[in-house]
This record gives structure tokens, C-alpha cells and sequence, in this order.
């Protein structure tokens, strides 16, 4: 009984290891561990954003709070700025001496405005404490003034003396330096915290400076209680122990009820971590950071007008209860979720086996070559859309082999098979049809180099299509047409008899040959060479010299003509193939020139001694500095004269050699001996050939 239930357990042992070595049980288990990493990876990251999140929001909600107080005392600030400037302005206006402020009448009027102007900008803004303006004139002693304090038990205001450059406080250094601040820079500013003996109470002042004729001659001001400042800054709270507080732009000294004229943070327990200057983290962003009692506090400040900060602080615990509690919240809804997961992937593995078993099944076809594979698969699902996309792909594929195929084989200039599917069709016919009957045609285009040296290689490239153009045209059907590159061609005439290869071929002879560019039409023509193949005894590469050997007859008896090859054609000298025309023409020791035989003498060719002579670089500068006229290379003075008699060489059709000045682009002047023929060209109409010899250069007679 053992046994059979230790072979049981065996075998349901092997069928777990194979389950989980078929596609399904990988697909299971990839499932079932991605999800658990995905599970752990988006936890983390989840709770990463959630603190960091949380945090901000908390700190940034801190920051709301004292950024309205700040709006609030601030605004008082204001008001307290405004009333001053006012009165101050007030007595500009009424009063122009201290004098005039000891006239009773005067006095009593500027007591009862200035009162007036104080109590309408101030209103019942308890922490102001007094107000005042005065000449700083010593001699205007207290006739020359109007202080103003308030009454600490009635509250009402009442005149009193002490503001002034004699008075109990011009000798209180907060203040008397405040003075001198702003008599030196002629600007309003709020003073430091100080203590007036006097008032028995911690002041801070605004002092605005009046001026009279670019002096300044009096000073306004008001005092406000800062203890009143203090204590409506310790009533801000937040969270269970957050608090507001007092503090200097450093962010290390604290303005408190106990220390009204500040003390550092440490003694209050707060050591500052890293950069606790408020005025940097108000610029940047951040946050202050204090130690107090073994536990971290976040700070956040926002600026008076007088530059003092309101910072709010709270314990960094306090900050992030909320976001433990969500985070919390988050991990037990997340488990509960990933669950289903886990049941979903072992139920569907089955399923996904079977589609992917068919996308592997058509890769394989795909790899072996098949690319007409169709997947079958038309769930609207990922798999689905996979096996959709499978299938455009191997249709794209097919497009794109089919496209490469054509590029290997076709020119794509001209539309027609290039050297690599000429080679190839002419194969393949040799291997299907080498017993019928052919003729194999070799032709080129007459002049094409000076076509692309006159109009450019644009023209060049519409020659050759219109070319290609008339091969097909002339040779349809089963006719293997193709360019063997530059401006050769191959043709195959296949199926035809003697007669009727030469009857095709004087047909393409006798066309007309014409290519347009820029909008004017151009004529052409061509050289061609063929050999007839009576379908025995000729091989392909025997054929093709043939051809050429027939070209290069028609080359050699002036072109634009055809020849059929014979023989005698094996005899001909071909010495004169090792030179062509560029090397003659440039080792010539003259200047050569080719220009139109008329009034216009348009320039078609230039030798390198011609652009020597001219002092051109390049053709291009040639054609600028001519202006593309032959004519303008002639010396300014015998241009009209020499001019003239060329033409009229031209008209009598006389050969007689000129002698002139020719003048180069940097002004270089030569005497030249002038040797030209006129000669007539179905291309480009009459054309003069000139020679140029520097009459330096030769000797005398």
C-alpha cells in the first residue's frame, strides 16, 4: 500500500515537472512571478510617490497657512507705510520751515490734518504705538515737530516730544542708526526691533524722509508695537504642536514674547540642520530642517515687508501620520487585489498556449523562407492584435523583397534593367533560347560628356530617359532592353530574322532623338553597333564583342549612323583608344575655346590654358566674369573693332587669324594671335573652335 501511494505521489510529481516545462506552465509561472515583481516593484515605487506626495502636500499646506498671516500682517505693514508717506506729504505741503510750525494757528491746522491723515490710513490698527514728523533742523527743537503716542491705558493718542533730534530716543542706537540709514540713502526703510524707555514698549520703525530741494530736511514716521506683532504670530497653530514664530533672514535667531529683540534658535532647542538661511529657502523652494529634543521639525517661511520671516514649524512625525495611515491603507487593498491575479493568470495559461504554439508555427514558416504565411487569429485582444500585426508585417516584408528585387534589377534612372538583370535576362535566355534566332544591339549616346559639361547632369539624366523612352517604344514585347551603365546600352533583339533586325534598328536610327530641359526641347543622337546571332555557334560574350566592335566602326566613321559587324572590322586600328578627348585638349599648349559662331558667342568649352589665360579658377568663375560671352574676353578697347571683323569672317565663311589684347578677371593683359574654325552642329548650331597662341610665345618671322 506504501508503495502504490509513494508511486502515486511520484507520478503526480512528474506531471507537475512537465506541466511546468510545457509553454503553459512557463507561460503560468512567467505570469505568476512577473506579477509578483510587477506587484513589488509598483509597491515600492507607489509608496515611494505616496511619501514623497504626501509630504509636499503637507509641507505645501503648511506654507499656505503662513503665507496668508504673512498677507494679513503685511497689509498692515502697509497701511502703516502709507499713513506715514502721507502725512509726510502733507506737511511738504503746508508747512516750508520749522518756523512756521511754532505759528499756533499753523500748528493747530497741521496737528488736526496730520492727526486726521494718521487715524484715517491707521484705523484701529492696535499695534501702533506712535506717530510722528519733525524738521531735522536741531534749532527747530520741539516747535518744530509732531509726535504723537499712544496712551497705554486709554488707548487714545496724545502729543508728546520725544521724536525728535533732541528727544529721549534720538539716542537709542536702533533707532538713531535708523535715522542716519535713511537720511544717507534717502529712502524709507523699517528699522531693527528696539526698546524705547520712553513708550515702555519693543518698537520697530518705518521712517520716510522728506526732502526739500534735494535735501533732506524732516523725517516721518510711525512705531509699531512689535510684542502686538509677537503674540499674533504665536496664535498661528497647526497639526497637535506645529507653531508660527518670529525669525530673522538667517533662520537662526527667534523673535519670541521672551525675546523680543531675538535670540538664537538654540536656545530655544532648534539646532539648525544643513542651510537653515530662510531668505535661500524662500528663493529655491526649500524646506528648513531643525533638531529638537532627538526628533526632526520641517519649517517653511514667507517674508515681511519689514524683512523679518514668519516661519511655521511642526514635527516631521506630525507631517507624515496622514501619509503612514494611506500608505498603510494602500499595501492591504493592494494584496487583496493581487490575488484575482494570481487565479487569472493559471486560468488563462492554457489558453495563451495554443495562440502562441500558432505565432511560433508561423515564424517557422517565416524563417524557412514561406512569407506568404497567414495567421489565423482574429480575437481583439493582444495575442489578436500580435497575429494581426504578424500578418502585416509579412505582407510589408513581401512588398519590401519584391521592391529590393526591382531595385536589383532596374535602373532607377531610367525605368529599364540595369547591368545586374541585363546579365540576368540575357542568362536566362541563353539557357531557355540559345538556338533562336537574335541580334544583339550595343549603342551609346553621341557627345553625352559635352552634354553634361554644357547643361549640367540634370540635362545628362533626362537624355538618358528619353533614351530609355525610345528603346522601349522601338523594342516591345519579348526584346530585352537594359543600361550597362553611363550612357551605354544593351539591346537583344530575340525571334528575329537578318531583315528585320536591320529594319528595327534603322528605325531607331531614323527617330527622332530629343530631350527637354528647362522648357526648351534639345536634339541628340546616337552611335550604334550590333551583331547578328543565326541561332548556332556564338556564345553571349562572343556576341557582345562583336557589338562593340561594330560601335566603336561607327565611332570611328563620325557617328550618329549604325553597322552591323563583320570581320573586317577585327582589323582596324584601336591605338587611338588610349587617348581621349580631355587628355588631348589639356595637354594642348594653347588655350582652346567653343562657342556659339553668333552675335551672342556663348561660351560651351574652356581648356585649363583658356581659364589660365582668363585668370579663372574654375568654369564656374569663367562664365561669371564673361558673363557666359566669348566676346567679353577681348580687351574693352578692341572689343567693338575685332568684334566686328569676326562677324563678317564668319558671314563670308573667310579663315584668317586676328591678333588682339585679351584681358584676365584681375586685369592681366595678353596679346593673343586668334585660329578658329566655324563649323555647323545639329545639336548646337553653328559653333566656333578657337585657338588662342600667346604672340609672346612666339618667334619672330
Amino acid at each position: 500500500m506504501e508503495g502504490m501511494e509513494r508511486g502515486r505521489a511520484e507520478d503526480i510529481m512528474i506531471r507537475i515537472a512537465r506541466f511546468f516545462q510545457s509553454l503553459s506552465g512557463k507561460i503560468i509561472s512567467m505570469s505568476i512571478g512577473g506579477m509578483v515583481a510587477l506587484a513589488v516593484a509598483l509597491g515600492t515605487v507607489t509608496v515611494w510617490k505616496l511619501s514623497g506626495l504626501t509630504e509636499q502636500y503637507e509641507i505645501e499646506n503648511v506654507g499656505r497657512i503662513v503665507s496668508q498671516n504673512a498677507e494679513q500682517f503685511n497689509f498692515m505693514l502697509k497701511r502703516s507705510e502709507f499713513a506715514v508717506t502721507h502725512a509726510t506729504n502733507m506737511l511738504y505741503r503746508m508747512v516750508d520751515s520749522p518756523a512756521a510750525i511754532e505759528d499756533p494757528a499753523t500748528l493747530t491746522q497741521l496737528e488736526h490734518h496730520v492727526a486726521t491723515a494718521f487715524e484715517d490710513a491707521v484705523g484701529e490698527l492696535a499695534p501702533v504705538a506712535s506717530y510722528y514728523v519733525y524738521y531735522l533742523d536741531e534749532g527747530a527743537g520741539k516747535a518744530g515737530s509732531l509726535c504723537y503716542t499712544r496712551d497705554a491705558r486709554t488707548g487714545a493718542f496724545r502729543r508728546s516730544w520725544h521724536k525728535t533730534p533732541t528727544g529721549d530716543e534720538a539716542n537709542v542706537p536702533a533707532y538713531r542708526d535708523q535715522v542716519d540709514e535713511v537720511v544717507a540713502s534717502g529712502e524709507a526703510r523699517w528699522s531693527e526691533p528696539y526698546y524705547s524707555a520712553n513708550q515702555h514698549r519693543y518698537l520697530i520703525t518705518y521712517t520716510v524722509p522728506l526732502f526739500s530741494d534735494g535735501k533732506v530736511v524732516a523725517i516721518g514716521g510711525i512705531d509699531l508695537n512689535f510684542l502686538d506683532l509677537i503674540r499674533q504670530v504665536d496664535a498661528i497653530h497647526f497639526f497637535e504642536t506645529g507653531r508660527a514664530v518670529l525669525v530673522d533672514p538667517s533662520g537662526t535667531r527667534f523673535y519670541t514674547e521672551g525675546t523680543p529683540l531675538g535670540a538664537p534658535s538654540t536656545d530655544y532647542g532648534y539646532q539648525p540642520v544643513g542651510n537653515a538661511d530662510a531668505e535661500s529657502a524662500e528663493r529655491h523652494g526649500h524646506v528648513i530642517r531643525y533638531a529638537h529634543n532627538a526628533e526632526k521639525y520641517d519649517a517653511v517661511c514667507a517674508p515681511l515687508r519689514n524683512g523679518i520671516r514668519v516661519m511655521g514649524i511642526a514635527p516631521q512625525g506630525e507631517l507624515y501620520a496622514r501619509m503612514q495611515k494611506i500608505i498603510l491603507q494602500f499595501l492591504a487593498l493592494f494584496v487583496l487585489v493581487e490575488i484575482p491575479f494570481f487565479i487569472l493568470s493559471a486560468m488563462l495559461g492554457r489558453h495563451i498556449n495554443h495562440r502562441i504554439a500558432g505565432l511560433v508555427r508561423a515564424a517557422d514558416s517565416i524563417a524557412a523562407g514561406d512569407y506568404h504565411v497567414v495567421i489565423e487569429d482574429d480575437h481583439e485582444d493582444g495575442l489578436g492584435r500580435l497575429a494581426q500585426a504578424f500578418n502585416i508585417m509579412t505582407e510589408r516584408v513581401r512588398g519590401a523583397l519584391d521592391q529590393m528585387r526591382h531595385m536589383a534589377r532596374y535602373d532607377a534612372l531610367t525605368g529599364i534593367l540595369n547591368r545586374a538583370g541585363l546579365d540576368a535576362e540575357l542568362q536566362e535566355w541563353q539557357r531557355d533560347c540559345a538556338n533562336e534566332r537574335a541580334a544583339l544591339i550595343s549603342l551609346d549616346i553621341d557627345g553625352f560628356k559635352f552634354i553634361n559639361d554644357l547643361y549640367g547632369h540634370a540635362a545628362g539624366d533626362e537624355t538618358l530617359r528619353a533614351l530609355a523612352r525610345d528603346l522601349t517604344a522601338c523594342f516591345p514585347g519579348r526584346h530585352i532592353v537594359g543600361r550597362n551603365g553611363g550612357d551605354e546600352f544593351t539591346v537583344l533583339l530575340v525571334d528575329v530574322s537578318e531583315a528585320q533586325a536591320e529594319e528595327m534598328i534603322r528605325s531607331l536610327h531614323l527617330r527622332k532623338k530629343r530631350f527637354t530641359y528647362e522648357g526648351a526641347a534639345h536634339d541628340y543622337t546616337i552611335s550604334i553597333g550590333y551583331a547578328y546571332h543565326p541561332g548556332h555557334g556564338l556564345t553571349m560574350t562572343r556576341l557582345f564583342h562583336q557589338a562593340d566592335m561594330a560601335l566603336y566602326a561607327v565611332k570611328m566613321e563620325g557617328k550618329n549612323h549604325f553597322l552591323r559587324y563583320h570581320e573586317a572590322m577585327e582589323d582596324m586600328d584601336r591605338s587611338s583608344l588610349g587617348f581621349n578627348l580631355r587628355d588631348v585638349t589639356e595637354q594642348i599648349p594653347n588655350a582652346l575655346l567653343a562657342c556659339s559662331a553668333d552675335e551672342k558667342t556663348r561660351i560651351l568649352y574652356a581648356n585649363s590654358e583658356m581659364l589660365r589665360l582668363a585668370e579663372c579658377g574654375t568654369p564656374e568663375e569663367l562664365m561669371d566674369f564673361t558673363q557666359g560671352r566669348a566676346l567679353n574676353l577681348i580687351h574693352p578697347a578692341d572689343r567693338d573693332a575685332i568684334g566686328r571683323e569676326l562677324f563678317a569672317q564668319a558671314a563670308a565663311g573667310k579663315k584668317k587669324s586676328l591678333r588682339y589684347r585679351i584681358q584676365g578677371r584681375k586685369g592681366t593683359i595678353h596679346s593673343v594671335c586668334d585660329i578658329r574654325k566655324a563649323v555647323t552642329s545639329h545639336a548646337y548650331g553653328k559653333v566656333a573652335y578657337v585657338c588662342l597662341v600667346e604672340t609672346d610665345l612666339c618667334d619672330p618671322v
